[in-house]
């Protein structure tokens, strides 16, 4: 497939873009080990098999930890991490894969131990996965047991949500004891200076976000004050909130998200991510929620006048953020949320804009004639209803073709289901596009 030469330039600056927050936290976890490497040299890292497993067990436990703290970090919804990344899904996505990697690297660091003791004295290797007087080996044991705990909870069960955040809060109560084993036990960071300063800094910068994020989020960080101003259910299974401010309104771009937390008892003072579906310019706010869990289900029983405490906004998936002004808008059920805000925010005559909104049965379109308004006004915005009980799945090639652009100079904003997704984008990149020009929304925590 011959490629324009103007795609062939601008792939690797997009790729680079998109994952310059990756490039940045890889160089991150890899300086201490930078730090580290000269400290021994390398023929007397490897000389035995017990010199070997001794290098694995420093690396796994120093990397391990590392990679932890900037696991909590990034949990921590700092905006500036935002921007690195493309959005806060991303950042969210990442913590999960570094938490995981941590994960497996931490447990390795106690294995690899064991391996290098059992040869040389099996009482000895039984001992040190033993409660002892050695309070540097305890420390290291507690925190071991609290982070596979409350690792194993966040990857492999499904808890209620209010149940899995005050597992989540183990990960600093596990960080800060495992820094107490590591600057007990002999290690290099106590030897070394400039390593030592790196790890505690580090950690400080850790423990310090995540007492701000989980431990003292309701003190610190600013939320915006609103009250429920009707509760509406355009379609079966959803419900439209519009709120109105009880202070100073939230500022956002269309196509963002906040943290909704409501003040009812029934549905409980938890905080979830939703979409806004206004417009930027309404001093009221409004989400469209789609029924998906027992959270979701109980917003119905919401009364008018209810509080609501809502922190953001969050996200970067606006149509203004990308390169092309020919835009193909994907949208698949409950996913036009976002697409509902940035169409009511297109104003400006240079952009072309073709939304197709993939739902299973006609009677499950939203807010139709918000967008059919929206295009009778505007002759460069284009409205598709897609029905796949008439249709069947919607595809790449029929946003492509349908919508007519030179595909090498749009971009394609996608939002849905995670398998629509999924799909769409893998159909999108085989037609030429590179995955630089094709954004999607993926966050949820519903």
């Amino acid at each position: 497939m011959v490629i324009d030469n103007v795609i062939i330039k601008k792939v690797p600056m997009n790729i680079l873009k998109k994952n310059v927050g990756w490039i940045v936290l890889i160089v991150l976890c890899l300086v201490p080990l930078v730090m580290w490497w000269p400290l021994i040299p390398m023929s007397l890292r490897f000389r035995k098999p017990v010199n070997t497993l001794t290098t694995i067990t420093q690396i796994s436990g120093l990397i391990g930890m590392v990679m932890f703290a900037y696991s909590l970090i990034l949990s921590a919804r700092i905006k500036i991490f935002e921007k690195l990344f493309g959005g806060l899904n991303r950042v969210y996505l990442a913590h999960h894969q570094i938490g995981g990697i941590a994960f497996i690297l931490i447990m390795l660091h106690p294995l690899s131990v064991l391996a290098a003791y059992a040869p040389i004295s099996l009482d000895l290797a039984i001992r040190y996965i033993i409660p002892s007087s050695d309070w540097a080996n305890n420390f290291g044991l507690l925190a071991f047991v609290l982070l596979m705990a409350a690792l194993v909870i966040t990857y492999y069960t499904k808890l209620p949500y209010e149940i899995w955040r005050w597992t989540h809060k183990v990960l600093g109560i596990s960080l800060a004891i495992g820094v107490l084993h590591t600057l007990q036990v002999s290690s290099d960071i106590k030897r070394n200076a400039p390593l030592r300063y790196y790890y505690l800094a580090l950690i400080g910068i850790a423990l310090v976000l995540f007492l701000y994020r989980s431990v003292l989020s309701r003190l610190l960080v600013k939320k915006y004050r609103y009250k429920v101003k009707s509760v509406t259910s355009p379609v079966a299974n959803v419900v439209a909130i519009e709120f109105s401010p009880l202070a100073k309104p939230m500022t956002y771009e269309a196509g963002q998200f906040v943290f909704l937390q409501l003040k009812d008892k029934t549905v409980g003072m938890e905080s979830h991510p939703f979409s806004i579906a206004s417009a930027p310019t309404s001093t009221d706010l409004r989400i469209v929620i789609k029924s998906l869990g027992n959270y979701t289900a109980k917003l119905t029983a919401i009364q008018p006048g209810t509080e609501a405490l809502i922190e953001g906004p969050f996200g970067r998936f606006n149509y203004t953020h990308y390169q092309f002004t020919n835009q193909i808008w994907v949208a698949g059920g409950i996913g036009i949320t976002p697409f509902l805000s940035m169409a009511q925010s297109l104003q400006d005559p240079n952009y072309s804009v073709t939304l197709f909104y993939s739902v299973i049965t006609e009677a499950e379109l939203i807010y139709r004639e918000i967008f059919e308004q929206i295009a009778a006004n505007n002759p460069n915005f284009k409205f598709y209803p897609f029905i796949s009980e008439k249709q069947k799945r919607i595809t790449g090639d029929f946003v492509i073709e349908q919508a007519g652009y030179d595909i090498t100079k749009t971009d394609f904003l996608v939002c849905g289901p995670p398998p629509m997704m999924k799909s769409l984008r893998e159909q999108i990149h085989n037609r030429g596009v590179s995955y630089g020009r094709i954004h999607t929304e993926e966050f949820t925590m519903n």
